[in-house]
């Protein structure tokens, strides 16, 4: 399922259907990462329409964070014994806070190895 168009009839059999994000954060909803969406559905017959739930627990919108930025070599603690790195923080951090770098370095040999 892949939107929630409640005339498709797999929605109303499977009383359930998924949001795309990319909908969610285009306009006019333009939802940052980390923002929660909160919903409430009704149903409707050949009678009409019933009134709405009461709203649903939120869903946040979550996603890997981009890589991080700037990364370079700090010549202030560069030396015969130790390599010095900085980098910024990704541009987006997904929608919450970041809580751990790993760090991968290679010899030359096309294969990057965890530090």
């Amino acid at each position: 399922m892949t939107s929630c168009d409640g005339t498709d009839p797999t929605i109303v059999a499977q009383t359930g259907c998924s949001i795309p994000i990319s909908a969610l954060k285009a306009a006019p909803f333009t939802m940052p990462w980390g923002h929660s969406i909160y919903v409430k559905i009704s149903a409707t017959n050949i009678v009409g329409e019933s009134l709405y739930t009461v709203e649903g627990n939120g869903a946040t919108i979550l996603t890997q964070p981009d890589p991080p930025i700037t990364l370079a070599n700090n010549a202030a603690i560069t030396d015969a014994e130790n390599i010095g790195l900085t980098w910024d923080d990704p541009v987006e951090n997904g929608g919450t806070a970041i809580i751990d770098y790993t760090v991968t370095y290679d010899q030359g040999t096309g294969t990057y190895i965890e530090l």
